[in-house]
């Protein structure tokens, strides 16, 4: 399998993706590492009781660590190579990947402590050593080494990448070996491995040939380093950069490389341009999280007696694994930043179901501060399914069809719900008015039965005999008459609806009811409906309540009317009414007449009416005598002739009468406003005047008064 590789061969997002490695390694050393183990039990969707387990154990937040890494690049011809459409070569792209990584390496943020090195091996058909590990201080020589490398290089044009292998081993045997120090060799191959030995010997090809095991067995044997008794692992990066080779050639190389790598997948590229992302990547694995003890190994699996293991179902996407009975141990040399994972599959024994524990995990492990730690991991428990136990409840004696009698005996029928699962229930029926209901229940892997019987009717009941339509005036109320019904199997029930129309026009009065029966019987069949529709109608207005005779009042008074007073008996009622006068007489009476009318909601209408006369104006105009005035100088003889006068028995005022002189016995008396005045000159004697009032308001109400001057 080859690892999926997405890069840029942008150098400016190639710097980014650099950026973020050492800036991710730099927060690592704050947070401290972390294992965090994850592990499920699920059912397998395609093999009725089957079991998938998957534990995931994920590295994170790695701390800061001396880092030694030794680079072996293939230098052969091939790596010299046109590429069409491509001004570099693939060592073009080797070299500017090797370089950044180097910067990386030795920058401040990911060599804290100023201990990391560098080595460097090319290979071609033998390897040299360019360089072994060199500390910051030597960064430039190394940087030089690179950038002056050539294809062959003085190897010739073969392949060992076994020779290859076997001196970066020995670059690293010249470095630090204690707990803390990370060691890495990274591995770049173009092509198959072709050669062998330390003197580029002939080889035979093929996965099996001995150019690619005798890889293999070096990058075996780098994996480990044994000093003063003590054995110190180190991780191998493989690289294929295959782009110039295909078919049998390209999956024997895959092979070989997949080999080479430490507990995985070799990193596959076509293209050189993604070179600097993947030694990117590899840098970012530098840093271990755990690494294996010698014993016991890295992660144990003690599976249950309860279940088997389904054989050729462990998987591993890292290391390897040896299962021993029960026992599935898994083998991982180191635990990088990175999510490794195992699966296997197991199968319950025979009379195994239930609540089930599925088995235990254990890690055993070095971590990043070179103690080791032991975890045991929650495996959640696994509930195998039953064959399921079903209980009959009851059902009625009779259903109208056979799919509603089938569900009354699903609905009917319980069972313990199978590991927090409700059963599937099904059913089937023979017969129809003695029908036997067979109801199937199943969890999936597992069915039971039971039965029921009961009655399937699907024929109708009758209804006849219900009342004929007919008209009703309000207040009258509706009364029906209901059918009757009759039925093959049971006495059915009989119900009905009522919908009420309103009439035209819309009112509580205008209506019709039309009650709908329909009769069911047991088995739940329902007859055709029979209908009766009884109309309402309101045609009679409302009733007025007596009001009183015609009555007169007295002049300029207010007619005051008696509020009517309507009732009906099949709605409220609404009053309103007009006022009718007469034109008044010039003497001031005249008469109103008030037409009530009252409105039902039915727009029924009655009406009454009251009047009331107004009398005429009563003016009275009163005799006075008036005091003796010298007829030589003259003067008043009396003031203001109103002053005894009335109109409606109230005293007048200037303002609601006219005052006319009509005549006197002598003409120096005459009449000056509302005064009698005597004109100089006149003869002494006893004289009278004359004089006229009438209303202002009815002119044709007049009175004459005389008024005595001595």
């Amino acid at each position: 399998m080859k690892k999926t590789l997405q890069f840029c061969s942008n150098p400016i997002q190639t710097f980014k993706n650099i950026f973020l490695i050492i800036l991710f390694l730099s927060t690592s050393f704050v947070l401290g590492q972390t294992v965090t183990p994850v592990k499920t039990v699920t059912a397998n969707a395609a093999a009725c009781g089957t079991i998938d387990v998957q534990l995931n154990i994920t590295g994170a937040n790695p701390i800061s660590r001396p880092l030694e890494a030794t680079l072996v690049i293939d230098t052969s011809g091939s790596m010299g190579d046109v590429i069409p459409g491509d001004t570099n070569t693939p060592l073009d792209y080797a070299q500017d990947a090797a370089v950044n990584f180097i910067n990386t390496f030795f920058s401040a943020a990911n060599n804290p402590s100023g201990q990391n090195k560098i080595g460097i091996v090319t290979y071609g058909t033998t390897a040299i050593i360019r360089a072994n590990l060199t500390g910051s201080s030597g960064k430039t020589g190394l940087l030089n080494i690179i950038n002056n490398l050539t294809p062959n290089n003085g190897n010739a044009q073969f392949t060992n990448i076994q020779d290859g292998i076997v001196k970066g081993d020995a670059v690293m045997s010249a470095g630090s070996f204690n707990c803390n120090t990370s060691r890495s060799m990274i591995v770049l191959s173009d092509g198959v491995a072709n050669r062998t030995g330390t003197n580029g010997n002939n080889c035979s090809s093929g996965t099996g040939g001995s150019c690619i095991q005798s890889a293999i067995t070096a990058a075996n044997n780098a994996r480990t380093n044994v000093v003063s008794g003590v054995t110190y692992n180190n991780q191998i990066f493989a690289i294929g950069l295959f782009g110039g080779i295909s078919g049998s050639e390209e999956s024997d190389a895959t092979y070989c490389m997949n080999g080479i790598q430490s507990g995985g997948n070799a990193y596959i590229t076509q293209s050189g341009a993604n070179l600097n992302g993947v030694y990117t990547q590899i840098f970012s694995q530098l840093n271990w999280i755990a690494q294996q003890i010698s014993s016991p190994l890295f992660e144990t699996e003690t599976i249950s007696n309860s279940f088997d293991i389904v054989p050729g179902s462990i998987s591993v996407n890292k290391g390897t694994y040896t299962q021993n009975g029960q026992v599935i141990v898994w083998n991982v040399d180191f635990l990088n930043v990175e999510t490794i994972t195992l699966k296997y599959r197991l199968t319950p024994k025979s009379g195994i179901c239930g609540n089930q524990a599925v088995s235990t995990s254990r890690l055993d492990y070095l971590n990043s501060a070179c103690v080791v730690t032991t975890q045991n991991i929650t495996t959640p428990n696994y509930c195998v399914k039953c064959t399921p136990v079903l209980t009959s409840g009851t059902i009625a004696a009779c259903y109208s069809t056979v799919a509603a009698a089938q569900a009354a005996a699903i609905a009917a029928t319980t069972a313990p719900s199978s590991c927090g699962s409700p059963l599937t229930f099904t059913a089937t029926t023979s017969g129809t008015c003695n029908a036997v209901i067979t109801v199937t229940g199943s969890n999936g892997c597992y069915t039971n039965t039971t039965t029921y019987n009961t009655k399937i009717d699907n024929t109708a009941p009758t209804l006849s005999g219900q009342g004929a339509n007919s008209t009703l005036n309000c207040p009258a109320t509706p009364v029906f008459t209901a059918p009757t019904s009759t039925d093959g199997c049971s006495t059915p029930t009989i119900t009905y609806t009522d919908v009420t129309t309103q009439g035209t026009p819309s009112c509580p009065g205008n209506y019709t009811i039309t009650r709908t029966w329909i009769a069911t019987d047991s088995c739940g069949n329902t007859s055709t409906p029979v209908s009766q529709a009884i109309t309402v109608r309101d045609i009679t207005p409302p009733t007025f309540a007596s009001l009183p005779a015609t009555s007169t009042i007295p002049y300029n008074s207010t007619p005051s009317f008696q509020q009517a007073v309507a009732t009906d008996s099949c709605s409220s009622v609404t009053l309103t009414f007009t006022d009718a006068s007469t034109t008044p007489n010039c003497n001031g009476s005249y008469s109103v007449t008030r037409t009530w009318t009252a409105t039902d909601l039915c727009n029924n209408v009655s009406t009454a009416t009251q009047t009331i006369n107004v009398s005429a104006a009563v003016i009275v105009a009163n005799d006075n005598t008036g005091s003796s005035v010298n007829g030589f100088t003259g003067g008043t003889s009396f003031t203001n002739v109103l002053s005894n006068d009335t109109l409606n028995g109230v005293a007048v005022t200037a303002s609601q009468v006219t005052t006319t002189f009509v005549s006197s016995t002598n003409a120096g008396i005459t009449l000056s406003g509302n005064n009698v005045v005597v004109a100089a000159g006149t003869p002494a004697g006893n004289y009278t005047l004359t004089y006229k009032i009438c209303a202002v308001s009815a002119s044709c109400s007049c009175d004459t008064a005389i008024v005595t001057v001595p």
